[in-house]
């Protein structure tokens, strides 16, 4: 393929598919800071301004040196690729963690909801799946292994089953248990 007709389609995936790398890494300068669409940004367009030179600096001269244009449209592509499939995995996950706490037994659950750690109050019983203990506690359903590291300096997990008190920082690793704060 002729260098002309790669500059012309590498233009294209350059500026209209990769126009959201732009938009994103000039939101990131303006904020202070850098993020991968910087990166990419910074490398596609060496990339492309150098194959651009180059050209018009072969036509002018008669000194033909090599371009880089497919290497822009590649990595644009495939960090696009990655993003799509990082998508793909995350909704799997998403689906299968939601269908997996639906498969947990409600045992007369009135109401659940998602709440900061700073509402909780005494009497509220807690639903860890899997997670940070936000607090000190007693488990009421459920069984569990809790990492409590942070406590013992030892990264053994220890079983936690009904009538167990946990306490809050430690980590849920296995299972899912009810608990409700005792102070």
């Amino acid at each position: 393929m002729g260098d002309w007709l790669k500059w012309a389609l590498v233009t294209v995936v350059q500026f209209v598919i990769g126009k959201r790398f732009y938009v994103a890494a000039g939101r990131a300068l303006r904020n202070g800071s850098t993020n991968m669409d910087v990166l990419v940004v910074v490398g596609t367009t060496a990339c492309y301004v150098y194959s651009v030179y180059a050209l018009l600096y072969g036509a002018i001269s008669g000194f033909w040196s090599p371009t880089y244009f497919e290497t822009s449209a590649m990595l644009i592509t495939f960090v696009l690729l990655g993003e799509y499939l990082e998508t793909l995995a995350t909704g799997k996950t998403s689906d299968a963690i939601r269908k997996l706490v639906e498969l947990t037994p409600g045992g007369g659950v009135i109401g659940q909801r998602e709440i900061d750690a700073l509402l909780i109050q005494p009497g509220d019983v807690l639903k860890v799946p899997g997670a940070k203990v936000p607090v000190d506690g007693v488990v009421t359903w459920g069984s569990n292994h809790v990492n409590k590291s942070m406590v013992t300096g030892e990264s053994v997990l220890v079983l936690k089953e009904v009538n167990s008190v946990v306490i809050g920082g430690t980590i849920n690793l296995h299972g899912s248990c009810h608990d409700p704060k005792s102070n």
